[in-house]
């Protein structure tokens, strides 16, 4: 008797196609469960739009979401990931728009992907929109007004964390660094060793490497 695969394994399979970025294993695995029908099951064809969108290959992300008579947040965040990675913000935001209930995870896809194409001011308008905040979003947004040059601001948001990681330390000292103002990256690096916990890792090095160099310290 053959192996019959059900929905666990295509939605398995997919999910590793997608991660190791196995596009032809990917396509030919797609085939087969359109053929035995399970391409219908909501899990198998979730897995499917994100394994596309891992891709890159949004028409086909779209076509499979377009045909899901069943959708949740998890198929609609993943194809609103896949239009902001691609720098499609147009796309990305009309599909949040549409969506009927958005969680922390949608908004924090659209913020990163304002961010990264320097639309600070949508991704604010978000951001303020936001009612349930994680250290994702804050850190996101950190990172943009460092990387425009608007350390003040960064600063700010910095500062108004209601939790804060190792990331985002590291983000804000960096962003010091970067915008060619060592003593202050060198006072947050003293501040995080003096008041945290926190573990300096291998991203906090690079980060203050520049700062030590300028300060010759």
């Amino acid at each position: 008797m053959g192996f019959e695969p059900d929905g666990y394994t295509f939605t398995a399979l997919a999910k590793s196609c997608g991660l190791d970025g196995a596009r032809l294993d990917g396509e030919e695995i797609h085939c087969h469960a359109v053929k035995t029908g399970l391409c219908l099951d909501f899990y198998v064809s979730t897995a499917f739009v994100d394994m596309y969108v891992k891709f890159g290959r949004m028409g086909y992300a779209l076509k499979v979401f377009d045909e899901m008579t069943e959708r949740n947040r998890v198929s609609w965040t993943a194809l609103i990931c896949g239009y902001a990675r691609a720098g499609d913000m147009g796309g990305a935001r009309m599909l949040f728009d549409e969506m009927p209930e958005r969680d922390s995870a949608a908004f924090n896809a659209l913020i990163d992907g304002y961010v990264k194409v320097g639309e600070m001011g949508l991704a604010r308008s978000l951001f303020d929109e936001m009612r349930d905040r994680n250290v994702v979003s804050w850190t996101s947004m950190i990172y943009g007004y460092c990387h425009q040059g608007d350390v003040g601001a960064a600063k700010s948001l910095f500062d108004s964390m209601p939790k804060k990681n190792l990331v985002s330390w590291n983000v804000m000292i960096g962003g010091y660094c970067q915008n060619k103002q060592p003593h202050e990256a060198m006072r947050l690096f003293h501040e995080m060793q003096s008041s945290t916990s926190l573990e300096p890792d291998a991203v906090t090095i690079v980060s203050i490497l520049p700062a030590i160099a300028d300060l010759g310290v």
